[in-house]
């Protein structure tokens, strides 16, 4: 599941209620239920509103599916998503050198437990580097901009 860091919820993925179907995932666009369509939350409440639904943040690994979520993103006008994308920050990733810088090689998605390739490196099997260069904060990201966005 997406979520928007401004608007409230998105795109669901894995099993549970669902819009659509794409390459054996079903997608949940959550912000077309009315009692969430504009609630704000953080990345934790979102992924934890994603799993009531039996879902989980979406996972953006592939071009085509990023390229899918992009479009989704677009014809709704949705300014913020929250993703599957977690820093390995916490107790744990503490001394680990491949982790290392974090903002590069930190990056692992939560719902999967997958390392992210390198963020400032064109991943496997894509023709562009899918992180912004310019986010919120107005420089590449990830910026970790979830407090601006939120107050989080």
């Amino acid at each position: 599941m997406v979520i928007e860091g401004v608007y409230g919820l998105g795109l669901n993925k894995i099993t549970g209620p669902k819009q659509f179907s794409y390459r054996g995932h079903n997608y949940f666009y959550s912000a077309h239920v009315p009692a969430l369509a504009d609630k704000r939350v953080d990345w934790l409440d979102g992924r934890n509103i994603c799993r009531e639904y039996c879902m989980d943040l979406v996972s953006l690994e592939t071009q085509e599916e990023n390229n899918l979520i992009f479009r989704l993103i677009q014809q709704n006008d949705v300014p913020y998503i929250w993703t599957a994308g977690r820093l390995c920050d916490f107790k744990g990733c503490e001394g680990r050198p491949d982790l290392e810088p974090k903002n590069i090689y930190g990056w692992f998605w939560s719902n999967n437990r997958e390392k992210i390739h390198a963020t400032n490196q064109i991943p496997n099997g894509w023709g562009y580097n899918p992180w912004s260069k310019s986010g919120h904060k107005k420089i590449p990201q990830p910026d970790n901009a979830e407090f601006d966005i939120n107050q989080t």
